[in-house]
């Protein structure tokens, strides 16, 4: 059986010189692990050095460490600041121990000197979920996870917290280890630090989009929005129990499960599949973008979801499927981001326009619409529109279900009351099909 990999990176940009006699030592008289020991430093090249220009920043090492044990193809990597060696070297030894008992879903290990409560609670305040020892000097990190982690975004000055802040919003799972340390431990959290939280929080919020924090799977950064007024409890409430309903873009989980629990048989249409755990409907992949045929005739509900802005043509997608629309009337409910939301035309007003992961904005948005465009569209796909509403910002989603979200939705819904177009986060509608010339013409020719 072989044994995992580790890169142990050592950095220091200012001095060419690092001794690492005791740790090459450790490293020798140990056999769980095959190691190996670079430094990087402004010496040159050689088998155990990378070297870097003068005046490099210990995030521009951090950084190239990562990349190069990408490159290699080492199981693991754990990059250190000089100064830290101490630490590591006193606690080498539980380490090793600790790396081959890890479950294969755990990708870091952190050491922890002591719990940082201030650090824990402005953690748990944005995430709900901390890293005890913010500033810890040892984390080892499974190689892979920086695959899908855009740590080549992060600030050189900040790399090292921004990459902390990147293990809490990935949500992946990762294991601690107590360890002894002689070096002061920080028991607050910078001013600087608590910046980048903001900026981190902005993001997840989709107000500013930074790469560097997007952390997040394709497709799974989609949630539901339930137990307040949202587009999918709409949507829920219109859909009579019984109905045979079909939800096109239906996302990585949608709304089936509550149709369910309605007696709704419901199928799912997505590009992506659905996790095995939440496939309780007949589920089919298609490409939306793509010749749609799937037959839509059987269905009394046909739920477009925030899905129309992410389509490449929309009209010509809305033309074809109305193309099927014939004597039995059908119920299309959509819904789509309002680009004309109060908060947004301030944002633009300043010089914003800037796409997020989700939201309005959505990176994967290719069409943008206000109610009149909105209306437009559907109207010109021989839908007859029979109610519009407008639906206002998810607060408890990006703040909690508190008494503060509920009053900033309070405030929501009564501005929406005096202006739709400008106070709606998003456009729900419903509306009925009518029979198209398409169908009769293929009714025609279908009985000759």
């Amino acid at each position: 059986m072989n044994r995992h990999t580790l890169l142990i990176s050592v950095v220091d940009t200012q001095n060419p010189h690092i001794d690492i006699t005791q740790l090459q030592i450790l490293c020798k008289q140990q056999d769980k692990m095959a190691i190996s020991l670079v430094t990087v430093s402004t010496a040159p090249n050689s088998e155990h050095n990378i070297h870097i220009p003068l005046h490099s920043t210990t995030g521009f090492s951090f950084k190239l460490s990562i990349e190069y044990a990408l490159k290699v193809g080492f199981d693991w990597i754990l990059p250190i600041q000089c100064q830290d060696l101490p630490t590591l070297i006193q606690n080498f030894g539980a380490c090793l121990q600790c790396l081959p008992t890890l479950d294969e879903a755990e990708k870091i290990l952190i050491g922890y000197r002591t719990k940082h409560q201030t650090s824990v609670l402005f953690q748990k305040r944005f995430w709900k979920k901390s890293i005890d020892d913010f500033y810890s000097p040892i984390k080892i990190f499974r190689t892979n996870w920086f695959k899908n982690i855009p740590f080549q975004y992060n600030e050189e000055k900040d790399f090292r917290d921004e990459l902390t802040i990147q293990i809490l919003l990935s949500k992946v799972l990762f294991a601690t280890l107590p360890i002894e340390s002689d070096i002061s431990v920080v028991h607050t959290v910078s001013g600087r630090v608590r910046k980048l939280f903001w900026e981190a929080q902005y993001h997840v919020w989709g107000v500013f989009y930074k790469n560097k924090f997007d952390c997040v799977i394709d497709n799974q950064q989609y949630s539901l929005k339930l137990g307040y007024a949202s587009s999918h409890t709409y949507v829920i409430d219109a859909v009579k129990d019984g109905s045979k309903v079909v939800d096109i873009g239906a996302g990585p989980y949608g709304i089936s499960p509550y149709l369910l629990d309605k007696s709704c048989d419901v199928t799912t249409i997505d590009m992506f599949d659905i996790p095995e755990q939440f496939k309780k409907v007949k589920h089919i992949i298609a490409n939306l973008n793509e010749t749609f045929d799937i037959p839509l005739e059987e269905y009394d509900y046909i739920l477009f979801l925030d899905i129309i802005e992410h389509l490449l043509n929309p009209e010509t997608f809305l033309a074809k499927v109305s193309e099927q629309f014939g004597h039995k009337k059908q119920k299309l409910i959509l819904t789509t981001g309002n680009i004309a939301f109060f908060p947004l035309r301030l944002m633009l007003g300043m010089g914003y326009f800037n796409y997020g992961k989700s939201g309005i904005l959505d990176k994967t948005h290719t069409r943008l619409f206000t109610f009149k465009t909105f209306k437009k569209l559907l109207q010109d796909s021989n839908l007859k529109i029979t109610k519009i509403r407008g639906i206002p910002a998810p607060f408890p989603k990006a703040l909690g279900n508190n008494f503060i979200s509920k009053f900033l939705l309070w405030v929501n819904l009564s501005l929406i009351q005096i202006s739709k177009g400008g106070f709606s986060y998003q456009i729900y509608v419903e509306a009925e099909t009518t029979t198209t010339t398409s169908y009769l013409i293929n009714e025609h020719e279908y009985q000759k």
